[in-house]
């Protein structure tokens, strides 16, 4: 008994959902209007523009003699022309004259104050890390350098020779700052060999 029930039940659901479904779509349709309305058609306006009212002289019925207006002829540049002239050389400019070498000497530095004590040891901790440095680049001479390495080679001559000119200038922080940076590319070279 309870199995007749049960069949019946599902049958009863599957009765409903066959019914549903069209009922759905066709109200659907109902409620979009697309069988009751039609359309607008497009229309098409006729528009003329005003004409301008000339003066018609009453013997002839030509207009009046139009005003005479001066006008010069420009020449058109010609697109595809190419330079008439040839073009001006570089020219090298000369080297700089004494004047700027002597402006760039009379540069100031402005330096941190520093006791003796202290100028003589970062005079020696600079000189230990050129030292370092050039040991390192040492090692580098008569071996085949890859680009990278030899461009680390030319950053650590660069800061090598930056660092002494600030040596001699008195500018010390600056000096061991340079000396540190060779001293650091020289150990990086030394260790990719």
């Amino acid at each position: 008994m309870l199995r007749r029930s049960q069949r019946n039940l599902t049958n009863s659901g599957k009765k409903q959902r066959i019914f549903f479904v069209p009922a759905a779509c066709a109200f659907g349709l109902l409620l979009c209007g697309c069988f009751g309305e039609k359309r607008p058609a497009a229309r098409v306006i006729t528009v003329s523009f005003a004409h301008p009212v000339l003066p018609v002289d009453a013997t002839n019925g030509t207009p009046d003699d139009p005003p005479q207006i001066p006008y010069a002829v420009v020449p058109v540049p010609s697109l595809g022309a190419g330079r008439t002239a040839p073009p001006r050389p570089r020219v090298v400019p000369p080297p700089p004259s004494e004047s700027t070498a002597n402006e760039k000497a009379t540069e100031t530095l402005i330096l941190p104050e520093m006791s003796p004590d202290q100028i003589a040891a970062a005079k020696a901790e600079t000189q230990q890390s050129l030292d370092a440095a050039e040991g390192n680049l040492a090692r580098t001479q008569g071996k085949s350098l890859d680009p990278a390495q030899k461009d680390l080679q030319s950053k650590t001559w660069n800061f090598i020779d930056t660092a002494r000119a600030a040596m001699g200038k008195g500018d010390l922080p600056r000096a061991r700052n340079f000396a540190k940076k060779a001293e650091v590319l020289s150990r990086e070279l030394a260790a990719s060999l």
